[in-house]
């Protein structure tokens, strides 16, 4: 590990729920929390002892929401100049902070609305009206997203459109399981709450700055990571939007198919290559006993030897129908015939859009909720299951505690406790980490 965190992230708004900060507009309202100013000047003050600390205000909630946010950036910017930096959905940014915003060196706009993305644009050009070369503004797209397909060939194609750079989030579930990923981040990172609760990179909340310093937090926890991560670190990165997944990974909730043992993502209602190899082997079997021709999912199968066949592509052809006849879309063995029928259904099925059933966000053809929609459904079941303890229960093999009106703690099997607070961080714990 690094002497100190080179990166960190502090959370001064939370939203009042687990949100994919990409997917948020903040605009709207709702019930949040926010970080007073003692911790936030006890936190930036530190970090000033650091040469090359980099200090995001900003993670799930987010930061232009604060009732002090140009008070906050005004004095971050005094103690550690270029090394603030800023991320937003850009929905908040007007004339009214945009003399704060334009002495940030670095702001990051996750483009996910029609608001946000004409903000940027207009902070974008705002900086030439003072000829001026900062902030460097970047743009996040969510890939596959609306916003993305809307915006970035505009963008691209437009070389008026001076923007400083563009990151993108891959969705977690199409990340392969031997995705290989040299993460930077990893040994170098810490996310802190709006309460001063600290998180290191892929770990649970452990400490809370109110009694502690960063550099007693950081030194104090002997982690092994190394950067060279594989496929759950990757998904965790993308989870939400950046290098952080509170309070874990979600690698560990996935599953693995009965039949062939394959990884599902935990929201995958059935396996898609258990259900490529049932279309295939029934296809051989019935092309096995054809005696002369049979029609089979759209194709005409005719055999032309004992072990060889010919398939056609038809339409509204009949059983007796024999021809005329075209040159053959393939032929081989029954196999090879059954392998060509099926990968071209499967390709047909794989172009069709899928929608969530209760948000309408694209999912795969073996999902019935988005990622988003199943983890906020077992949340709530979770959440239901702790509201009911009144003294001690037992919630998903995690021993749970009450231990006042709104707080719990959770403990292991050694009676070690995990994790501490309202119903909604444990439960959050015990349904990403738990038991780790």
């Amino acid at each position: 590990m690094s002497p100190f965190p080179k990166y960190i992230y502090v959370d001064i708004t939370a939203p009042c729920e687990p949100v994919n900060r990409m997917d948020e507009d903040s605009s709207t309202e709702g019930n949040r929390g926010f970080m007073p100013w003692d911790l936030w000047k006890k936190i930036v003050d530190e970090c000033s002892q650091y040469e090359d600390v980099i200090l995001t205000p900003s993670w799930k909630g987010e930061p232009m929401l604060h009732p002090q946010f140009q008070e906050f950036m005004d004095y971050a910017i005094s103690r550690l100049d270029e090394r603030i930096r800023l991320t937003t959905d850009g929905t908040l940014i007007s004339e009214k902070n945009k003399e704060t915003l334009r002495n940030l060196t670095w702001i990051t706009v996750n483009v996910n609305n029609d608001k946000g993305f004409e903000n940027a644009v207009w902070l974008n050009k705002e900086r030439y009206t003072v000829n001026d070369q900062y902030p460097y503004l970047t743009l996040a797209f969510t890939s596959d997203s609306e916003a993305t397909k809307k915006y970035f060939n505009y963008i691209v194609g437009d070389p008026s459109q001076d923007f400083r750079g563009f990151d993108f989030v891959v969705y977690h579930y199409n990340l392969k399981e031997d995705s290989s990923y040299h993460d930077p981040y990893v040994g170098k990172t810490i996310l802190i709450d709006p309460e001063g609760s600290v998180a290191f990179y892929l770990h649970p909340y452990h400490d809370n700055l109110e009694t502690m310093t960063l550099a007693d937090i950081w030194h104090q926890h002997d982690l092994d990571d190394s950067p060279d991560q594989v496929y759950h670190d990757c998904a965790t990165r993308n989870r939400y939007g950046s290098q952080f997944y509170t309070p874990c990974n979600d690698y560990s909730k996935s599953t693995n198919c009965p039949k062939c043992d394959g990884i599902l993502s935990q929201n995958a209602i059935f396996c898609l290559d258990c259900e490529k190899q049932d279309v295939r082997n029934k296809l051989i079997s019935q092309i096995q006993e054809i005696p002369n021709s049979k029609i089979l999912s759209g194709y005409k199968v005719f055999r032309i030897s004992s072990t060889d066949f010919e398939v056609y592509k038809v339409e509204d052809l009949e059983e007796d129908d024999e021809g005329p006849y075209s040159d053959s879309d393939w032929n081989g063995t029954a196999h090879e015939i059954a392998d060509y029928i099926q990968g071209v259904l499967t390709s047909d099925l794989d172009r069709e859009e899928y929608s969530c059933s209760r948000c309408e966000a694209l999912i795969k053809r073996n999902e019935e909720l988005c990622m988003g929609c199943y983890e906020r459904e077992g949340l709530e079941e979770m959440i239901a299951d702790i509201a009911k303890i009144t003294d001690r229960g037992t919630v998903s093999g995690a021993m749970v505690k009450r231990i006042g009106l709104t707080e719990f703690e959770i403990y292991n099997d050694q009676n070690v406790c995990k994790c501490s607070g309202n119903m909604q961080k444990v439960a959050e714990y015990v349904y990403f980490f738990y038991p780790y």
